[in-house]
C-alpha cells in the first residue's frame, strides 16, 4: 500500500503541476492560448471538420483581443465553406470593434467575390478614419478615365478607358458587374445619349471609385439608310430629293412636323428626325413605339386610330418635352403605364374602353382633357387637377360631377350622355363659361344658378320641369333646354345677353319673358303649347323664330318687322 502511495503522489503532483501550468498559460498568456486554439482550428479545417474549426477560430479571435488576422482567417474559412453571409458578418463586426485597412480590404474583396461592386465601392467611399482612408486610397485603383471628356459631340467617337486592374463597364444604365466582359477595346458610341459606368477591380481585392461618363452624339452628317420604303418616299418628297440620290441626315434635321404614311411597316426611320416637334401616326398597327424614345424635342403626338401595346405607353411617358397627346380610338382599356407623363397639358383619350383614371391624378399640368366615349364611372382621380380648363366626359357611365369641384380653373365642362342625377360640385366652378349636360337624368338645375359666368348652357334631354333658378345667368348667349317638361321660362332681367335659345319639345305656353332680350336673334320653340308670339315683334335683333307644332295662327306682327317665322298655320 505504501509503495502504491509513493508512486501515486508524485503522479498527482506532476498532473497538478501540468494543470497549473496549463491554467496559467490559458489564463495569463493569451498569445499561447490563441496559438493553441488556432492550431486546433487549422487541424480541424485540414481534416474537413469546418464546424469545429469555426468554433476554435471564434475562441481564438476572442482570446486574441480581436486580432484582425484571426478575423480574416475565420472569414476565409466561412468563404471556403460557401457561407459568405457569415464571412461578411465576421469582418463587419471586426471593423466595428477595431477597424483596420486589412479588414476593409478583406471585406471589400468578399463583396467583389459575390459581384457586389456597389457595396464594395460604398464601403471604401464611406471610410471615416483618416489614417485608414489614406492607407486604402494608396492601395486602391484610381477611378477609370477616358480619352474623351464627357459632353456633346457632332461626330461618332470611340471612347477608350484607362484604369489599373480589371475594368468593368456598362452603357445600359446598370451598375457594372464582374459578370460583364472585361474591358478590352474602345467603345463606339451610337447617335444619341450614352452613359458609361466604369469600375476597376485590382488583384488585391480593392475597387476604384465609380466613374460616370455622359456623352451625347448628335449632328453627325451621314447618308441615311432607310428601313421603310413608304417613309423614304414621303421624306424624299419633303426634302425634294430624287430617287437614286442620297438623302443626308442634315436634310432631315430641318423637319419639325411629320405625318407617317399609313402603309408604313417599320418606324425606325423616325430616329433620323431628332428635331421633330409634332408627329402623327394615325390608323396603323404598330409593333413597337420604341423608336420614339430618341425624339427628345417632340411636343405633340397623335396616335389616333392606331393599335399598339399598352406597354408602349411607357415609351410615350418618357418623352421629356411632350405636352400634347392624342390617342383617340386606340383600343385602350388601361393607361396605367402613362404615369410618367408629368408635363402633359392636352390629353385626348376619346373612344376607348378606359375605366380607371387613377394615373391622371399625377398629371397636374393638364389644361385640357377629353375622355368621351369610354367606360368611366368616377371622376375622383381628377380631384387635384387644379389647372384643368376644358373637360369632356361625354358618353360614359357617370352619375355625379362632384369631384370636379376642385378644378377651379375649369371653363368648359361637357358631360353629355351619362347618368348624372345631380349638378352638385358644379356650383364651385366660378369661371365656367360652357356647360353641356344633355341626355342625362337631371331633375334640378338650381346648383348652377351661381355660375353667372356661363355663356353657353345645354341641359336638353333630361327630366326638368322648373328652370326658373336660371334667371341669374345674365351672361348666357346660347341656351338649350329642349326635350324636357318645362312649363315656364326664367324671368331674366333686362340686359341679358341671350342670342340663341332652344326650348323645343317642352310644355311652354308663353314666350313673353323673351321680349326683354335685346340681343336675341334665334328662337327655337317647336312642339310646345304656345298660341301667341306677338310679344316678340319688337325684338329688333330677332332674325328667326321656329314654332312648328304649336297652336299659332297669326304671325303678321313679326313678319312686318322682317322676322322669319317657321310655323304650322292653323
Amino acid at each position: 500500500m505504501k509503495k502504491f502511495i509513493r508512486v501515486l503522489v508524485p503522479l498527482l503532483l506532476a498532473v497538478l503541476i501540468i494543470a497549473s501550468i496549463g491554467w496559467y498559460l490559458f489564463t495569463y498568456d493569451r498569445g499561447f492560448t490563441r496559438d493553441f486554439l488556432l492550431t486546433q482550428a487549422r487541424y480541424n479545417d485540414l481534416h474537413g471538420n469546418s464546424r469545429l474549426s469555426s468554433w476554435f477560430y471564434d475562441l481564438a479571435y476572442n482570446f486574441s483581443n480581436h486580432d484582425e488576422n484571426v478575423a480574416i482567417e475565420l472569414a476565409n474559412l466561412y468563404k471556403a465553406d460557401d457561407n459568405y453571409t457569415k464571412a461578411e458578418y465576421t469582418l463587419t463586426n471586426a471593423i466595428n470593434s477595431e477597424p483596420s485597412a486589412e479588414l476593409f480590404t478583406a471585406l471589400c474583396k468578399t463583396y467583389v467575390e459575390q459581384d457586389k461592386l456597389l457595396d464594395a465601392v460604398s464601403l471604401l467611399d464611406k471610410i471615416t478614419n483618416p489614417d485608414i482612408k489614406a492607407e486604402i486610397e494608396a492601395q486602391r485603383p484610381d477611378a477609370p478615365i477616358s480619352n474623351y471628356e464627357p459632353g456633346y459631340y457632332s461626330q461618332y467617337i470611340d471612347v477608350t478607358l484607362y484604369a489599373a486592374g480589371k475594368l468593368y463597364y456598362t452603357t445600359n444604365g446598370e451598375y457594372p458587374s464582374v459578370k460583364d466582359p472585361v474591358y478590352e477595346s474602345p467603345i463606339t458610341l451610337p447617335a444619341g445619349e450614352t452613359t458609361i459606368y466604369a469600375i476597376a477591380v485590382d488583384d488585391n481585392g480593392l475597387v476604384s471609385p465609380l466613374t460616370v461618363l455622359g456623352y451625347t452624339v448628335t449632328g453627325v452628317i451621314e447618308e441615311v439608310k432607310f428601313a421603310d420604303p413608304a417613309v423614304e418616299a414621303t421624306l424624299r418628297e419633303l426634302t425634294g430629293t430624287r430617287d437614286g440620290d442620297s438623302v443626308y441626315t442634315s436634310q432631315l434635321w430641318q423637319i419639325t412636323e411629320f405625318t407617317v404614311p399609313e402603309d408604313t411597316k417599320v418606324y425606325t426611320d423616325l430616329t433620323f428626325m431628332p428635331y421633330l416637334e409634332k408627329l402623327t401616326i394615325a390608323n396603323q398597327d404598330i409593333d413597337s413605339l420604341e423608336s420614339l424614345s430618341s425624339l427628345t424635342k417632340l411636343t405633340s403626338l397623335d396616335l389616333s386610330g392606331s393599335r399598339f401595346s399598352p406597354d408602349d405607353l411607357t415609351v410615350i411617358a418618357g418623352l421629356p418635352a411632350l405636352t400634347e397627346l392624342s390617342m383617340v380610338e386606340c383600343g385602350l382599356s388601361t393607361i396605367e403605364k402613362l404615369s410618367g407623363a408629368k408635363s402633359l397639358t392636352y390629353l385626348n383619350l376619346g373612344e376607348n374602353t378606359i375605366r380607371n383614371l387613377d394615373v391622371l391624378s399625377s398629371m397636374t399640368t393638364l389644361t385640357e382633357l377629353n375622355l368621351q366615349h369610354n367606360a368611366v364611372t368616377s371622376l375622383d382621380a381628377l380631384d387635384g387637377l387644379s389647372n384643368l380648363q376644358t373637360l369632356d366626359v361625354s358618353y360614359n357611365a357617370l352619375t355625379t360631377l362632384a369631384p370636379v369641384s376642385s378644378c377651379a380653373r375649369l371653363t368648359t365642362l361637357v358631360a353629355d350622355n351619362n347618368q348624372i342625377t345631380s349638378l352638385d360640385g358644379v356650383s364651385s366652378l366660378q369661371v365656367l363659361t360652357r356647360l353641356s349636360v344633355n341626355h342625362n337624368a337631371l331633375t334640378d338645375v338650381s346648383p348652377i344658378s351661381v355660375c353667372t359666368t356661363l355663356v353657353e348652357l345645354d341641359i336638353s334631354n333630361n327630366t326638368l320641369t322648373d328652370i326658373s333658378a336660371l334667371s341669374t345667368l345674365v351672361n348666357l348667349e346660347r341656351f338649350s333646354f329642349a326635350s324636357n317638361q318645362v312649363t315656364a321660362l326664367p324671368d331674366w332681367p333686362e340686359g341679358c345677353k341671350l342670342q340663341t335659345i332652344d326650348g323645343s319639345y317642352n310644355a311652354l305656353t308663353s314666350l313673353d319673358n323673351l321680349s326683354k332680350m335685346e340681343a336675341l336673334t334665334y328662337i327655337y320653340m317647336d312642339y310646345n303649347q304656345i298660341s301667341n308670339i306677338d310679344s316678340l315683334a319688337d325684338s329688333y335683333c330677332l332674325v328667326q323664330v321656329n314654332v312648328f307644332g304649336n297652336p299659332i295662327s297669326d304671325v303678321a306682327s313679326l313678319r312686318e318687322h322682317d322676322i322669319i317665322v317657321n310655323y304650322d298655320p292653323t
